[in-house]
């Protein structure tokens, strides 16, 4: 099996939980959360949930960021994190048509942050997984045959 091969059966498997990711992130920053109006039990909670769930998109959009062969995964990370960056800005906007949520700069900045840091981990973990992968053999390596001397 080739890595193209491998390729497109993570590209399939990922498609599932990519989506019940986006949608669910999606979903949570837009429902409308009615505050307590008191003083916080920890400050900018809020900021530490947008880097969570940005990390938690990136990673699993990553399998399907795959450009064609021979495309950089340089390019690959930079695209992953302007889509990101672009939904993170799109989701603050329609938190504005929410009544009680506000859009916040900071907030897209967290999610931001957070997409940066999940596509950093995932190039980080790919080239782990490239280094490591010639000393693996993809079939048993063949056996010298020894010299008897009669």
């Amino acid at each position: 099996m080739d890595d193209d091969e491998v390729w497109l059966r993570m590209r399939r498997r990922a498609w599932p939980l990519a989506a019940l990711a986006f949608v669910g992130v999606t979903v949570i920053m837009l429902y409308p959360i009615e505050s307590s109006g008191g003083p916080a039990l920890w400050p900018h909670l809020d900021k530490v949930v947008h880097v969570g769930a940005w990390l938690a998109l990136a990673v699993t959009l990553w399998p399907l960021a795959r450009g064609p062969r021979g495309t950089r995964r340089k390019w690959r990370a930079l695209a992953l994190v302007v889509a990101l960056g672009f939904w993170g800005i799109a989701v603050e906007l329609l938190q504005g048509l929410v009544p009680p949520r506000t859009p916040e700069a900071w907030d897209a900045l967290a999610d931001l942050v957070g997409a940066s840091v999940g596509t950093l981990a995932m190039v980080g973990y790919e080239a782990w997984v490239g280094r490591a992968r010639p000393m693996l053999p993809d079939r048993p390596v063949e056996q010298p045959i020894e010299e008897t001397s009669p």
